[in-house]
């Protein structure tokens, strides 16, 4: 699963992500998931995706679902999961941690780099209690230093796995690497 406030580029980091897999493991190897019941247009922007790639993709609105839909695609090699970015004040945030709190999922928190620092430090806070196991940086072209986010990394203990560079799918991510 991917996790991470409003607007921070998840579902685009899921395409990404789906697209560079599929590429090198065939559509039949990936599917994808939306949780985000809350944004309009979610489920479109995600459907669109998985059409391009001809991979599947199932809507969830509970934890009874998200489980189901989960064992309906236990053969396939990646499962990503598109969640709702939700404030963390916002009652519906709870809502959202519950439902993936239910199932084994591991998860990636997407952390902007144009964002402050405080509201990075915010959303580690928020989304720790679904123990990440794993950052995702996005949105390089959009930053100034990557100085904040890494301070989140290394304060949390937690390793950053990928980067996205721009809004282009499937181009613009890599692997994160200290050398770059």
């Amino acid at each position: 699963a991917i996790l991470g406030g409003t607007g921070v580029g998840k579902t685009t980091t899921i395409a990404k992500l789906a697209a560079h897999f599929a590429r090198r493991h065939g559509c039949d190897s990936v599917a994808l998931i939306n949780a985000d019941q809350y944004r309009i247009g979610a489920s479109h922007q995600l459907r669109r995706f998985a059409g391009l790639l001809a991979v599947p993709v199932i809507d969830v609105h509970d934890a009874a679902q998200l489980n189901g839909a989960l064992a309906k695609l236990q053969r396939r090699r990646l499962v990503l999961v598109d969640t709702a970015g939700i404030a963390h004040g916002d009652v519906r945030f709870a809502q959202q941690l519950e439902l993936l709190g239910n199932a084994k999922l591991e998860s990636y928190l997407a952390l902007s780099l144009n964002t402050q620092t405080a509201v990075l430090a915010a959303s580690m806070r928020a989304y720790s209690a679904l123990d990440p196991v794993g950052l995702i940086f996005t949105k390089e072209d959009e930053a100034l230093s990557m100085g904040a986010a890494l301070s989140m990394a290394v304060r949390h203990r937690l390793a950053v796995s990928f980067v996205t560079t721009g809004p282009n799918i499937p181009a613009d991510i890599r692997i994160a690497r200290a050398d770059n």
